[in-house]
């Protein structure tokens, strides 16, 4: 059999539109199906992955690329007279919603930020506040 016979055969009997099923691993998810089932699981989550996430680097000056929507949020936070009354979970939740909001806005949306630059915004903010 030659070559040319060979290869008519393998493309003959071989089906290329036929998508392979993939190995579900770690990394990959279904779309629909969520990573984590309730908030209090996923806080229990990132209680332990953010503060070793913030540490991995100390000695690396972190830059808040936010600084005046950091101003913006602490001047709101200063007039409102009840902020000291919630937990201080419930303040960097809050904290965290109002930078995921504005980021997406017209504004920032095309500034690349990380979740290295959303912890510095965070913990800038908390600082301004105390």
């Amino acid at each position: 059999m030659s070559i040319a016979d060979k290869l008519k055969k393998t493309l003959s009997e071989t089906n290329f539109f036929k998508k392979e099923e993939e190995p579900v691993g770690l990394a990959q998810v279904a779309p629909n199906e969520e990573l984590v089932d309730s908030e209090e699981e996923f806080d229990d989550l990132t209680e332990h992955v953010v503060p070793n996430i913030v540490s991995i680097n100390p000695k690396v000056e972190r830059v808040n690329k936010f600084e005046d929507l950091a101003t913006q949020l602490v001047n709101k936070i200063k007039n409102t007279p009840y902020w000291a009354e919630f937990s201080m979970k419930s303040q960097e939740k809050m904290i965290s919603k109002y930078f995921d909001k504005k980021v997406k806005t017209p504004k920032y949306v095309e500034i690349p930020y990380s979740l290295t630059d959303k912890l510095t915004f965070i913990e800038e903010v908390l600082k301004s506040v105390v």
